[in-house]
């Protein structure tokens, strides 16, 4: 799971989210992570976001908000179309999985295609965009020592 391989290295992730998200955040944060449901409006939303060092997300009102914050923002996309939808200056950030059905805008993926254009989209992928953009790992770690 990517939120448990963020903590090893040492990065704290929190699950934002409202109303029916409350109980796969609550689930997920058994695992990894806090349980932040329902306690960001926008404005703590971009303050959180001014603190952080980096998002990673799905599309988003939230992704929005933290990439206006001026952190960079990953964001996965597989059903909507991430050219019209990406955060503002964030296309180089995108997650997705080039697959001939995405984007669909479908609300539910047919079981036929098991969500391929995220499925395609691993930990280990988006661990290695986050290394080699030197936000964890050896040079992250680096980065935070000169910056002290």
């Amino acid at each position: 799971m990517l939120a448990q391989r963020l903590e090893e290295s040492g990065v704290r992730v929190v699950w934002l989210g409202a109303g029916h998200d409350a109980p796969r955040n609550r689930a997920l944060s058994q695992h990894a992570g806090i349980d932040a449901t329902d306690a960001f409006g926008v404005r703590e939303l971009a303050e959180l976001g001014r603190h952080a060092l980096f998002a990673v997300t799905n599309d988003s009102g939230p992704m929005h908000v933290l990439s206006a914050a001026g952190i960079p923002v990953y964001a996965f996309f597989g059903p909507t179309n991430w050219r019209r939808n990406h955060a503002l200056g964030q296309a180089d950030r995108v997650l997705g999985h080039p697959v001939d059905c995405s984007p669909c805008s479908l609300g539910v993926c047919p079981p036929e295609r098991g969500h391929a254009c995220l499925a395609g989209v691993t930990a280990e992928a988006v661990l290695a965009r986050l290394s080699s953009d030197g936000l964890i790992g050896a040079a992250a770690g680096r980065d935070r020592d000169s910056a002290r």
